[in-house]
């Protein structure tokens, strides 16, 4: 069963825009379903390019699961990049 997992994750196709994530969800009204949000929002996403923090955990494990590959920078947007980046957030720390 796990051998089947991994054969699905490497044959997933990849997605690389928030314009793919849509079209992977079925369209603006059913990510707007998905996200629990109006179909505005789901335009304001499109249009910034990045999908809204609240819904990364959430997207990633449901396309993870129906075995779609992600590129992370390209669809929830550069500050989700570890490694020698630091996070967005982290920028805003006071100082010790």
């Amino acid at each position: 069963m796990l051998l089947k997992y991994f054969v699905k994750m490497m044959n997933g196709k990849r997605l690389e825009t928030v314009a793919d994530v849509i079209r992977a969800l079925g369209g603006n009204s059913a990510a707007a379903k998905f996200f629990r949000v109006g179909e505005s929002q789901v335009s304001n996403m499109l249009a910034k390019g990045e999908i809204s923090r609240s819904h990364h955990l959430r997207l990633y494990l449901y396309l993870t699961d129906q075995g779609y590959r992600l590129d992370l920078e390209g669809i929830f947007g550069p500050s989700v990049m570890l490694g020698n980046e630091q996070m967005a957030w982290m920028d805003n720390r006071p100082a010790a």
